[in-house]
């Protein structure tokens, strides 16, 4: 019997997600590393826009869209869309035929032991992220992420097969009682995660950066993420002759804030841009010289975690100018891929810039050393065969 059909048949997936499944490139490419191995995967996503298509079927798997737009960022309302999404979800999920519920992220894995336990079905839970840590990033009432830090670790005892992005939180997890534990760290994968030339000479000329030293950031624009140094390191920078323009894309609840302290300033030196498809940021990440990672150490999470953007970087070639502790360090004392700074000093940050800017040689050898690096280790192709393995075991 053909191995692939038998898994067809016999191991469908339903994997659940509380966002625009767009903005989760990790569990989009594990369902298509999954639909690959002859998976049947079906995503339940919550579309918080409202402008998704209901039922989306792509070359790998489907995608149930639950339509819940956000009108309103006010704490109560937010709650009240979130329980609104998860009846909605339990409902979806109860109806699909499957043999393994896949949940993303700590806020959907309450559907899944539900599913686990009623159904008999097998759990795997993506710890992507210390979902308690995360919380203390955005804008909710302090009580909220030690109410999730109690449950989050006491829930995951209940998965058959727990994933996490890198060692350390494993190590963590495992200390926590939760046991069946693989890391795959959050790497790009290598077919298509290419930058278009003809497209990042169109960025840079639309931009007016074609003859200038780009520092970037992307992601979501929030706290503990070392932006504001960021920008108080633009403005000393500005006071100098060097021509270094900072490229700062994204969106967020710091985006407002940030950009009235540039307006304030009268700082020339910084652009914003808004959400940039996952799909094309390579092209944006290659406009720029020098990549910023510069997370706070005041997180439990900044330490032991290694943003996906750490390897989408390295991957395109770019040098990274990152926070000097935990793994970020590690990392960059390992690969020899860029430079460590403190996060919390804006002079030490245009030091090491500068610094960068005046050393091109230094710059170039980083690079090549990421680019290495990335191919022979830090890929999607290579991590992901650790969780492919023991899903096979369920």
């Amino acid at each position: 019997m053909n191995r692939n059909k038998f898994i067809r048949k016999n191991k469908r997936i339903c994997a659940l997600v509380s966002c625009n499944l767009s903005m989760a490139p990790r569990l989009r490419k594990t369902a298509e590393s999954l639909s690959n191995k002859g998976y049947d995967v079906s995503i339940i996503a919550w579309d918080r826009t409202g402008e998704e298509k209901k039922y989306i079927k792509t070359n790998n798997y489907k995608i149930i869209n639950i339509s819940i737009k956000q009108r309103s960022t006010n704490i109560l309302f937010m709650f009240l869309y979130f329980v609104y999404f998860l009846i909605k979800a339990l409902i979806y999920s109860i109806k699909l035929k499957f043999d393994i519920i896949h949940c993303y992220n700590f806020d959907v894995l309450p559907i899944g032991i539900i599913n686990k336990k009623l159904r008999k079905k097998k759990l795997v839970y993506d710890a992507a992220e210390l979902y308690g840590e995360m919380l203390k990033t955005i804008n909710v009432p302090k009580i909220i992420p030690y109410i999730v830090y109690l449950f989050e670790f006491r829930l995951a005892r209940f998965s058959d097969l727990n994933i996490t992005v890198n060692h350390l939180i494993k190590k963590y997890l495992l200390y926590k009682g939760v046991n069946n534990v693989v890391d795959t760290m959050n790497c790009p994968i290598m077919t298509g995660w290419e930058a278009n030339a003809n497209s990042v000479k169109e960025i840079r000329k639309n931009l007016n950066i074609e003859d200038k030293f780009v520092v970037g950031f992307y992601g979501t624009l929030t706290y503990y993420r070392g932006l504001e140094e960021l920008i108080k390191s633009a403005e000393i920078i500005s006071k100098t002759n060097y021509d270094i323009q900072f490229l700062i894309i994204g969106r967020g609840l710091l985006k407002n804030k940030l950009q009235n302290i540039v307006k304030i300033k009268k700082l020339e030196n910084i652009k914003f841009l808004d959400y940039v498809p996952y799909e094309i940021i390579p092209n944006y990440v290659s406009a720029t010289d020098l990549q910023c990672i510069l997370n706070s150490p005041k997180l439990e999470v900044c330490h032991i975690g290694n943003p996906n953007r750490f390897f989408e970087s390295i991957y395109l070639g770019r040098p990274l100018l990152v926070s000097n502790f935990g793994t970020l360090k590690y990392l960059i004392d390992e690969i020899k891929c860029g430079m460590t700074v403190n996060p919390e000093d804006p002079n030490d940050i245009a030091e090491k810039i500068i610094t960068l800017y005046k050393d091109p040689d230094a710059r170039k050898k980083m690079g090549e050393f990421g680019v290495k690096a990335a191919k022979e280790i830090y890929n999607w192709e290579s991590q992901s065969i650790k969780f492919l393995q023991e899903y096979e075991k369920l």
